[in-house]
Parts: C-alpha cells; structure tokens; sequence
C-alpha cells in the first residue's frame, strides 16, 4: 500500500531534521573521516529523495517552492554511483 502524502512528507522532515541537527555538532574533519556518518547522511538523502518521488504531481505543482527534482535526482545519484 502506497504511503500518503503526509506519511512521505513526515519521511523527508524528519531525516532533514537529522541532517540539520547533526551537521551542527560535526565540523568538515570530523564528518569526512567518519565512515559510518558519511553513510548516515547517504541514506537520509536518499530517504528524503524516494519520498520525494512518491509525492503526488499536484501537491509538488501546488508547492514549486521545494526542488522536488533536485531531491530526487540527488537519490538517484547516490543509487546508482
């Protein structure tokens, strides 16, 4: 059963809220020498970037604001690279 609108936009707030609270206690030397981190934000993005997909056509028409497609080719970049 395919997930509801708000369900995949819960998915993408909350792993952005990840990304955001952590890259503030992390400095650069920190995260690239971090292995199992740099995984971390991989798979949030590409989390933030399958729900993205899944968003029906009209309710990313209604909102432009937010690059849907930004967030999902990112995904796809960290699938199949």
């Amino acid at each position: 059963m395919p997930l509801s609108p708000d369900d995949l936009l819960a998915h993408i707030l909350d792993e952005t809220k990840f990304l955001v609270e952590d890259s503030a206690r992390t400095d650069e030397m920190s995260f690239m020498t971090d292995d199992c981190r740099q995984r971390a934000y991989a798979r949030s993005l590409e989390i933030i970037g399958e729900a993205a997909k899944q968003i029906p056509v009209g309710f990313k028409e209604a909102h432009p604001e937010f690059e849907w497609k930004a967030m999902s080719r990112m995904r796809d970049k960290l699938i199949h690279h």
